[in-house]
């Protein structure tokens, strides 16, 4: 993953302010460092600031692919992946010269070649950016239609703050007075996770899935909704191996996370010759019998109990803004894998459920008509008290730096 991170002024901005802004765009890189160790840059005019950190994954090298990357009209700060960069590329092979081997520059040349709004709706992937149109003076911003990458924002008089964390606004605003969203707050307990256009700071929305966002120099900011799901005939299985397919660019070395679950086990089936990593818990041997069945190095990494875990809690919660419930879990993995010598790691998580892997189902009324009715009706609300109480066993777990609670 990277961060992306930037301050658009509708308003004129004074020579006194320009060094201000220039500096809080410095503060959200460098709290976004977490998520791009390998290098960051900025690019600014006269108002507007642009920041990016990278994860380099293709086309690693960092002085061709670096962000912000520049055409003469557009500035594309960018966050995610984009899987069908390569047949875009060729269809715009006769209209660009491209320079780099980087999904991001095909992105760049999607938008320069078509426009924003018809350059997303050609995009298979995962991701968040920012872009500044130098000729409109506009900045646009959109999401992944799955939201799988994160992008918040903050309006404040003429003002528009982003970043792929909450924290980076907090962090890098003078603003001392944050307050709690308690209507956020209430919506974590209850669900899990705080969904829709709420975090845990008033002042600083999420940009929803499928959503695009133009920030017009009069201040005036239009959202659009550019993607719904629709119903889809076909091959299940064909759809899962494309996908996986799609999904195995990396210019790095490369694990799959095997949790000993269905989807892991797919997953590690239909992504040949990757090694296999399990973070120990009680599903160890149907995780090594994959394994061994695939013919797999079976890697398995422990941790020190909760003085790890909550060490790592604490952690995501101070570079995320976002309270921390499971989030340890995958960032265990995650550093077991990068000390193993891997920079990308392949997860299937969420799939559990929808193929019936555990005996709570999302909709217990929608159970398949195949299975018996016994043994598959367990609501998974019954874990999110088990959560909630896991949470609070070490109040530094749930505080926000930067929020205050009354």
């Amino acid at each position: 993953m990277c961060g992306i991170s930037g301050i658009y002024c509708s308003g004129v901005v004074h020579a006194a302010r320009f060094g201000e802004y220039e500096a809080a765009n410095s503060l959200m890189i460098d709290s976004l460092e977490n998520r791009g160790p390998d290098s960051k840059g900025a690019w600014s005019c006269e108002h507007v600031w642009l920041g990016h950190t990278r994860l380099a994954i293709i086309d690693p090298h960092h002085s061709r692919s670096g962000q912000p990357m520049c055409s003469e009209r557009y500035i594309l700060v960018f966050n995610g992946e984009i899987y069908n960069f390569r047949s875009l590329r060729e269809e715009l092979s006769s209209v660009w010269c491209f320079r780099t081997q980087s999904d991001t520059e095909v992105l760049l040349a999607a938008i320069d070649s078509w426009g924003v709004r018809r350059a997303i709706e050609k995009l298979n992937g995962i991701f968040a950016f920012a872009v500044y149109d130098r000729i409109d003076n506009s900045l646009w911003l959109a999401r992944d239609r799955m939201g799988v990458k994160p992008v918040f924002y903050r309006r404040h008089n003429e003002e528009f703050w982003f970043a792929s964390t909450p924290a980076a606004i907090v962090q890098a605003s003078s603003q001392a007075d944050w307050k709690l969203d308690r209507q956020a707050l209430r919506n974590y307990f209850s669900l899990g996770a705080i969904y829709g256009e709420r975090t845990l700071f008033k002042g600083i929305e999420r940009l929803l899935p499928a959503h695009c966002m133009q920030v017009q120099r009069t201040g005036e900011i239009r959202v659009e909704k550019y993607w719904s799901p629709q119903p889809r005939h076909g091959s299940l299985r064909e759809a899962v191996e494309q996908a996986c397919s799609r999904q195995m660019e990396a210019h790095v070395p490369s694990a799959v996370f095997l949790s000993g679950g269905v989807d892991s086990s797919v997953l590690a089936t239909l992504l040949p010759n990757m090694d296999c990593f399990h973070m120990e818990s009680p599903e160890i041997e149907f995780a090594r019998y994959v394994a061994d069945f695939l013919g797999r190095r079976f890697g398995v990494s422990g941790f020190s109990g909760n003085i790890q875990f909550d060490a790592l809690g604490e952690k995501y919660v101070s570079t995320s803004g976002e309270p921390s419930a499971s989030s340890p879990i995958p960032m265990l993995v995650s550093e077991a894998i990068h000390e193993a010598g891997y920079k990308v790691a392949f997860s299937a998580n969420g799939a559990d459920e929808l193929f019936l892997g555990y005996t709570r189902t999302p909709a217990p009324e929608l159970r398949a008509s195949h299975l018996p009715s016994n043994g598959y009706d367990e609501s998974p609300l019954r874990g999110d008290a088990e959560q909630i109480a896991h949470i609070f066993r070490k109040d530094s777990c749930f505080e926000v730096p930067g929020c205050d609670a009354n």
